[in-house]
């Protein structure tokens, strides 16, 4: 099998199952899944390749609550991270270490392996993984400042083999149903009431003619 067919079956399962996770997020069938999976599946992470590993769509999960209105993350929080990772090569290789300035420490859960064909993949829904998918955690902990959404975050990966290499994780899409992160807008007055300093009309309609003052002759005979 050659390198470039090797590189598009990669694209292909990591662009299925991004399209798969999308799909199951969105309400979407089983039958969609299969339907759409030879579509081009949009992908909103960051990406790169460092010898046999290629990395793809690696992005900051965003959170089903944000912290405010002004932080998708708070300062002192953790944060999961969304990838997919697969080693092209004959040679087996493993994820011993992933740093970001962006958190105190990050923890790699799940078997960080890499045998030839094999697909890491974090930031999944749970469930039973597809064959040749083997789920793994990353979660940046201790987080340094706040997570601000547009502001990409420096995530940092050395490989047992490949070496080390750093991509630019921007944060994903708020999932559907999730908190905007907006204060709820306030209603200053109850609906139907009066303005303040304004005067309503007495309800058995016999005061609406003011009484003339103390001195004051009437009009009329």
């Amino acid at each position: 099998m050659t390198r470039t067919r090797r590189l598009r079956q990669t694209r292909a399962l990591v662009g299925a199952f991004a399209l798969a996770g999308t799909l199951a997020l969105s309400g979407c069938g089983a039958g969609q899944i299969a339907q759409t999976s030879n579509e081009g599946a949009a992908v909103n992470g960051s990406g790169t390749q460092l010898g046999d590993i290629v990395i793809r769509d690696m992005q900051v999960v965003y959170p089903q609550r944000p912290a405010s209105p002004e932080a998708v993350y708070a300062q002192g929080g953790a944060a999961q991270l969304k990838f997919g990772i697969v080693n092209e090569g004959s040679t087996v290789d493993r994820l011993v270490r992933v740093t970001s300035p962006a958190a105190t420490a990050v923890q790699v859960g799940g078997d960080p392996s890499l045998p030839k064909d094999i697909l890491l993949v974090g930031g999944g829904e749970g469930g039973a993984a597809p064959a040749g998918v083997r789920p793994t955690t990353i979660e940046l902990t201790g987080l340094t400042a706040p997570i601000r959404a547009g502001v990409p975050v420096p995530i940092t990966l050395t490989f047992e083999r490949a070496g080390t290499t750093t991509v630019l994780a921007p944060i994903g899409s708020p999932p559907e149903g999730a908190a905007a992160g907006e204060p709820e807008r306030e209603e200053s007055k109850a609906e139907g009431a009066a303005p303040a300093g304004s005067e309503q009309a007495p309800e058995n309609g016999q005061g609406g003619v003011p009484a003339p003052a103390p001195g004051t002759p009437e009009s009329g005979n």
